[in-house]
């Protein structure tokens, strides 16, 4: 298996990208945030999967700093939410992507787990967990929070 150059990726393996220039490295993009729900209750994981319930999430709206500004921020207490990001993979055959904490991201106290996709995940936006320190974090909206790396 090879990794695909970023151009290769957000062009052929992406969908509902942001800003190509600010997106694409040399052999990943930087996936971007869309939405941020905050974990509120517990769900409920069984063996078969026939009794599994979806914790309880309460949606973060992001607020504008300024009355001219076009994104807003959400301001995050410590804890964990779960991310919606903008992209939508678009994995073939083989392909398997993986997906790993942006650097701004770790270096002010938050992370996502690595997680890896496959053809069969793909097709819908990309969700993620994140946990933030006990510092808590602002993300304003359209952030690069997480780095994709396909291979081939």
């Amino acid at each position: 298996m090879e990794i695909l150059k970023g151009a290769e990726i957000f062009n052929n393996r992406l969908k509902e990208t942001v800003h190509e220039d600010t997106q694409v490295g040399k052999q990943s993009v930087s996936l971007t945030v869309a939405g941020i729900e905050k974990f509120t209750g517990p769900g409920e994981l069984d063996f078969g999967g026939s009794e599994f319930k979806t914790g309880k999430r309460e949606t973060n709206k992001p607020l504008l700093r300024d009355e001219e500004d076009k994104y807003g921020w959400w301001e995050l207490d410590g804890g964990d939410y779960l991310l919606e990001l903008n992209e939508i993979l678009d994995l073939t055959g083989e392909q398997i992507a993986f997906i790993q904490p942006h650097e701004h991201l770790y270096i002010n106290g938050a992370s996502v787990p690595g997680l890896f996709f496959t053809a069969d995940d793909a097709r819908e936006k990309i969700r993620i967990p994140l946990r933030v320190g006990q510092e808590g974090l602002n993300i304003k909206e359209n952030a690069r929070i997480a780095t994709l790396l396909v291979f081939a």
